[in-house]
């Protein structure tokens, strides 16, 4: 089979890691896949490494920001007018590869969909996101969307909170299935108990750095903690500073709080197990995640995980037996988890041990890629 993937972004983000681990596992089913970049990133990278063969074709998402201004709403029209000039790409390499089915990445992309479908071709369309309550975005018009999902042939929901965002939007619900997303459990896979071994708690919270994944919920928990006698604690932030204006909010936040001297900026680091091994505590402060790659990475790297009791991080942790909750946009309540972690060491160790291997044996790339792979052949 020729399948032709089509993702939104270039960068070594999840779900392009959780694509392309895909692609690489299907090929040993005599999949030929072909992925269709935005642009030049990193992930291509990781491409080349893999041998795998790409094309690049300008598209942009039918998305903007909740809060649009003019300027906004305006550049938003002008790119649906390039994308529309895109087409006739589209539909020579379709040609061109001979393709059979078109797997569309995420949900912030739609031409690929328009194009396959008035071309014939089957198409998957993968939906990995909560575009509004994750990352603060919107599709233009929810008629639009609502007809152009519809001409897909199948759409793979990555958890049961993103199937109930995405169920209203198909007439036929039988079109909508869910597949947990999979991880290379040998890459994470980590079975030596280093959590709460030293005297120093070292905190991580993993994600690119903007108000949906509440990083500044996570620092007024620090402040909490600090102010409460608690101070042997380091917290890292890892992840991309695409928000100008959100790192800024950051840093006056630590000068505010005066807690600069518990906290760490490291950027995006690709080798973030390497880090999750260093680290007690991951927390997850998302408010609405929409599966948790991160979650599993963490849980698989022998971390105690710490998340908010919302969207697919509630499916992941059952809270007390592999992993702790708190309310989401409490900051409190947040450091008083982690202070009942940092207090009881051994049930904690416990609860690690529950969350590996919990992880381990749910979410194997192997089931994943198993079930997409059937996914096609019953396409054919």
């Amino acid at each position: 089979m020729n399948i032709i993937y089509f993702t939104y972004d270039s960068n070594y983000s999840g779900s392009n890691i959780s694509m392309i681990k895909l692609i690489i596992e299907l090929k040993k089913y005599n999949i030929n896949p072909i992925i269709v970049f935005p642009k030049k990133g990193d992930a291509i990278d990781f491409v080349e490494k893999n041998n795998l063969k790409y094309y690049i074709i300008k598209q942009y998402s039918w998305t903007m920001p909740i809060k649009s201004s003019m300027y906004d709403k305006t550049k938003l029209i002008i790119k649906l007018f390039i994308n529309d000039l895109q087409k006739i790409k589209i539909k020579k390499i379709l040609k061109k590869e001979h393709i059979d089915i078109i797997h569309i990445n995420n949900a912030y992309l739609y031409l690929p969909c328009i194009v396959g479908n008035k071309s014939g071709i089957k198409i998957v369309w993968h939906l990995r996101e909560f575009i509004e309550e994750d990352q603060g975005n919107v599709i233009f018009s929810k008629k639009y969307a609502t007809k152009v999902f519809n001409k897909a042939t199948k759409a793979i929901a990555i958890s049961d909170a993103i199937y109930d965002k995405y169920y209203d939007y198909f007439f036929n619900k039988n079109k909508l299935v869910r597949i947990y997303n999979g991880i290379d459990i040998n890459d994470f896979y980590y079975n030596k108990n280093h959590a709460f071994k030293n005297k120093i708690i070292n905190i991580l919270i993993p994600a690119t750095l903007m108000c949906e994944k509440g990083q500044h919920e996570l620092l007024y928990a620090t402040k909490e903690i600090v102010e409460l006698g608690i101070k042997n604690i380091h917290i890292t932030l890892a992840g991309r500073n695409i928000y100008p204006d959100y790192f800024k909010y950051i840093t006056k936040l630590l000068q505010e709080l005066k807690i600069n001297t518990y906290v760490d900026y490291i950027g995006f680091n690709r080798n973030i197990k390497e880090i999750m091994k260093k680290s007690d505590i991951v927390c997850i402060c998302s408010k609405l995640e929409a599966f948790g790659r991160t979650t599993i990475e963490a849980m698989l790297s022998n971390c105690l995980v710490i998340g908010s009791n919302t969207g697919g991080t509630r499916e992941l942790i059952k809270n007390n037996y592999n992993g702790l909750l708190y309310r989401q946009g409490d900051y409190k309540d947040l450091a008083n988890k982690i202070i009942y972690a940092i207090l009881e060491k051994k049930k904690m160790q416990k609860i690690i041990n529950n969350g590996r291997e919990f992880a381990k044996n749910k979410f194997s790339s192997k089931k994943n890629y198993t079930s997409i792979y059937n996914l096609y052949k019953a396409l054919k």
